[in-house]
């Protein structure tokens, strides 16, 4: 899996953005390549923060720890 996410267009698109990427480095620790994981998540706070969405990077950033640590995000029912 290749994906790359250029630069931003705007506040509201760097908010989807970093929302997609997000998803993807999720994908990503679920399939144990926690590298491309971290990467991914990184790159999504970078792109919550020129968005100006705080609340969604500091969701990223809990989900970043998870993956540095070796662990995939999984939502609880």
């Amino acid at each position: 899996m290749m994906v790359y996410f250029g630069g931003s267009r705007g506040h509201r698109s760097s908010r989807r953005c970093a929302r997609g990427l997000s998803i993807v480095g999720a994908a990503y620790a679920e399939a144990g390549r926690f590298d491309e994981a971290t990467t991914a998540a990184r790159r999504a706070v970078e792109l919550a923060e020129e968005g100006n969405a705080a609340e969604l990077a500091d969701e990223i950033r809990a989900r970043l720890a998870l993956y540095e640590s070796g662990q995939a995000y999984r939502e609880q029912p």
